[in-house]
């Protein structure tokens, strides 16, 4: 079985692209690359949206904690019972002898 004759210029066994072919990889590479861009943009403005109502959360929480009198504010049920305790104390890290 013998070849066909190839153009100059054309490697055997290469597929050779038309213009049109080409500009339209090139165009769906962009729409591609500029989807993923979007969907990035999307993804940071979300985490930006969560950490602001986080932020907005926890202020609201510790407004209505320092409203509390301090009686009510350490007997609320389900409160950590932490015992206070001074600077210095042996669990700080801090040398004792």
């Amino acid at each position: 079985m013998t070849e066909p004759p190839t153009a100059s210029g054309v490697v055997a066994g290469a597929r050779p692209r038309t213009a049109p072919a080409v500009v339209g990889l090139v165009l769906g590479a962009f729409v591609v690359v500029e989807l993923v861009l979007l969907g990035l943009g999307l993804l940071v403005l979300a985490a930006a949206f969560v950490i602001a109502e986080n932020v907005l959360i926890r202020h609201a929480m510790n407004d209505e904690a320092a409203d509390l009198p301090e009686s009510q504010e350490s007997q609320s049920p389900g409160a950590w019972r932490v015992p206070r305790r001074e600077p210095g104390h042996a669990s700080d890290g801090a040398r004792t002898h």
